[in-house]
């Protein structure tokens, strides 16, 4: 099951910003309207939905973005998350690892929680390289809405608290979640305020260090020794050595335009590649936009993607050549002939819960990023508000 979030969209003289929420973006708006530029306000903004989106996402999630700059051309930064593990010593019966039950009315479905389930988390990493490399302002700079934020509380607006009440058997989890997400008994409800204990504490260190305070700072080691003693798999070893990933875009060459996409981690990039391609063999302009021809076209291409996703190996390689769009270019035209819809496919478990944020400034850089928290672990970090992922 996947979950979307509703999107706030503001536009402002010194660009444009679309997020899964009203204070995301209004923090993204900010730092645009004080000269930032739009690398600096998907990092604000990103730190801000660690708490404005937190049913969704968290700051121990990971992430994958892409920045357009004019000049220096496309970059795609992979901070996902890595295996845990590098000389840890576990047997599966010391590890802390639990299952919880989600009912969401019609289907059950199950997650997996504790420290056993925490793998290398990226989003600090992969933000603060961000902001180093094509951000203006300084990071404390960027840290400082969200820690504002962290001190006050975040009013919840109606679909985080009704989310946050559907996954409440994760969100109750530990006596650190209930403290965050149920501090009155209650799962917290639309309009009341939820804090994170210690949380602005953590983002401070976070501006002084930058990703150090992963590795050998403060919040690492609070990390890896909760880890340590509680049953996990996280190392200092798995710390120390994560690196970003850095690398260009898939580039998709669509009627006049090129069109850039991340590469894996991401299943998206390749299979949103493969579907322009795909639709391109239809010349979908002979359609008239929004006719019912042209939502059936759209619909079976979307069905072929995702039914692509599902293939038996090495599905990205098998993707980008002709004779794969060409087998499902043929399973496309029968449908349209035939007028019947395509079956859709089951879809493989992931994450259940992303947000995104896209920037677009007056100088034409761009920024669009998504990260994930899986579900969230269950617990919180003693002393530092880290809320890890269970991916």
């Amino acid at each position: 099951m996947w979950l979307f979030v509703r999107r706030a969209v503001e536009r402002d003289v010194r660009g444009v910003i679309a997020a899964g929420n009203r204070e995301t973006v209004r923090v993204g708006r900010e730092i645009l309207a004080a000269g930032g530029n739009a690398v600096d306000a998907a990092v604000a903004a990103t730190f801000v939905s660690f708490l404005s989106e937190i049913a969704f996402v968290h700051l121990g999630g990971s992430g994958i973005a892409q920045v357009y700059h004019p000049r220096r051309g496309p970059q795609v930064y992979d901070f996902f998350s890595n295996h845990p593990g590098i000389g840890a010593q576990r047997t599966p019966s010391e590890l802390d690892f639990s299952e919880v039950w989600i009912d969401y009315g019609g289907a059950r479905q199950s997650f997996h929680l504790g420290r056993g389930s925490v793998a290398v988390p990226g989003n600090v990493f992969g933000l603060c390289e961000m902001a180093r490399d094509f951000g203006s302002m300084p990071l404390q700079r960027l840290l400082e809405p969200a820690i504002e934020r962290a001190r006050e509380g975040v009013v919840l607006d109606r679909f985080q608290a009704e989310t946050s009440a559907l996954l409440a058997p994760l969100y109750t989890h530990t006596e650190g979640m209930r403290q965050i997400f149920a501090p009155r008994g209650d799962i917290v409800r639309p309009g009341e305020k939820v804090r994170i204990p210690r949380l602005d504490e953590t983002l401070e260190g976070i501006g002084r260090q930058g990703e150090e305070v992963l590795r050998g700072g403060d919040l690492g080691r609070a990390l890896v020794e909760d880890q340590r003693e509680n049953g996990g798999l996280l190392t200092e070893e798995d710390l120390t050595h994560y690196r970003v990933l850095r690398d260009a875009p898939i580039c998709i060459p669509y009627r006049d335009r090129q069109v850039l996409l991340p590469g894996l981690s991401s299943m998206g990039g390749v299979l949103t590649g493969f579907a322009i391609r795909l639709l391109e063999r239809f010349h979908p302009g002979r359609r008239k936009h929004g006719s019912a021809a042209s939502l059936q076209l759209l619909a079976e291409v979307l069905g072929a993607a995702s039914q692509a996703r599902a293939l038996p190996e090495n599905v990205a390689e098998q993707l980008s050549r002709e004779d794969t769009i060409g087998r499902f270019e043929e399973k496309v035209r029968r449908r349209l002939r035939e007028s019947t819809a395509s079956e859709a496919p089951r879809e493989p478990r992931g994450p259940s819960a992303t947000s995104h944020v896209s920037v677009l400034d007056e100088e034409g850089l761009a920024v669009s990023l998504t990260n994930t928290a899986g579900e969230s672990a269950g617990y919180v970090v003693p002393g530092t508000g880290f809320i890890p992922n269970n991916m």
